[in-house]
């Protein structure tokens, strides 16, 4: 949560870009500032040369807060079953664990892997690659910027828009070139799917409705009334198609950035209250 008093930032770390979003704090806050900037090299040469625009571009205080929002492109995202004998979050870990490389086949050790830990149902994890996970933390501490959290976009859009989702419904978080699919039960997310999108994308809807058809079929789940969607590139979709009924869950004035800004912005803006 944003602490008004104090000048904050957050980050959106994306396949091709990064963004940050700069709030300034205070009685009189103002506009945010955007700035964009492409990825060219690894993530610490990127990150820091984000960082480094902060003095000469802001044009007001420095931060002091700073959240990440990583692109659900970047991370892996899956859900876990507890096992019926655990006794704690080691056994919870270990689960995480196993669940990760049956499904993705690479070592965990090179992951980070976080989750809410619910001994009693099946939980949503996400693992970060522990090297890009040591790059944000070093870059946090050269700035002196708290980090109050880093979260993949998916997180960081339920979080935002939870209160919103509707009961049994399906969510859908859109970037660039990749989806995320949660199918709800109740309020709790009961399946997890991910996928790129084709390239050329020449119409999101219908691609989009036969996806979630063919996702139905797979998952043996009945297709649900409504959609709701929120993300990059989603001012294509109607209000309905093929019997679906879509609802954009979207930014809020006045901190939503121009579509012209890019994806590096819009991802740091996930992360923005």
């Amino acid at each position: 949560m944003r602490n008004l008093l104090f000048t904050q930032l957050h980050i959106g770390i994306g396949q091709r870009s990064m963004g940050m979003a700069l709030f300034k704090g205070g009685l009189r806050p103002g506009m945010p500032r955007f700035i964009e900037h492409p990825r060219s090299g690894t993530e610490a040469h990127d990150l820091a040369h984000l960082l480094k625009s902060l003095p000469a571009r802001s044009g007001f205080f420095r931060p002091r807060f700073a959240s990440i929002t990583i692109a659900d492109s970047l991370v892996r995202l899956f859900m876990v079953t507890p096992p019926p004998n655990a006794a704690g979050r080691a056994d919870l870990e270990a689960a995480a664990a196993i669940r990760f490389q049956t499904l993705y086949g690479g070592p965990p050790s090179q992951w980070t892997i976080q989750a809410p830990w619910h001994p009693g149902r099946a939980f949503l994890a996400c693992a970060l690659p522990a090297a890009l996970h040591a790059v944000l933390l070093q870059g946090m501490a050269e700035h002196n910027l708290v980090l109050m959290e880093i979260a993949p976009r998916f997180v960081a859009v339920w979080n935002r828009w939870r209160r919103h989702i509707r009961l049994d419904t399906w969510f859908v978080v859109i970037e660039e070139d990749h989806l995320t699919l949660a199918i709800l039960s109740g309020y709790n997310v009961t399946a997890l799917r991910a996928t790129r999108l084709p390239q050329p994308l020449y119409n999101l809807a219908h691609w989009l409705t036969a996806h979630l058809q063919c996702e139905a079929l797979v998952l043996g789940f009945p297709l649900p009334a409504l959609v709701q969607f929120c993300g990059y590139l989603v001012e294509a979709l109607p209000e309905k198609c093929d019997g679906m009924v879509f609802q954009r869950l979207g930014m809020r004035a006045p901190f939503a950035a121009p579509r012209a800004d890019g994806p590096g912005i819009e991802l740091a803006l996930s992360g923005a209250p």
